[in-house]
């Protein structure tokens, strides 16, 4: 089972790709779709560091807002040394 910081990050993006589209669904919609099996998180999260959202430090993501910043902010080794 995903940690909940993952799962929120993953819960996040999905409804930004709906908001994107102009239908917004609700945290429990989301949450009652996705499968939130270890494997699919890995691959999910793993797919959200490459696009940006998120940053990876061994088996732990950080969501970027909790770094301050923003968006799909593209992060450079330099800003996490």
């Amino acid at each position: 089972m995903a940690q909940s910081v993952e799962r929120a990050l993953i819960v996040m993006e999905i409804m930004d790709k709906y908001q994107r589209v102009g239908e917004p669904v609700s945290v429990s919609e989301v949450e009652d779709k996705v499968d939130f099996s270890e494997d699919t998180v890995r691959r999910r999260l793993d797919d959200l560091v490459k696009r940006g959202w998120a940053y990876k430090k061994g088996e732990f993501y950080f969501p970027m807002f909790q770094l301050g910043k923003s968006g799909f902010y593209k992060p450079d080794k330099a800003d996490f040394s």
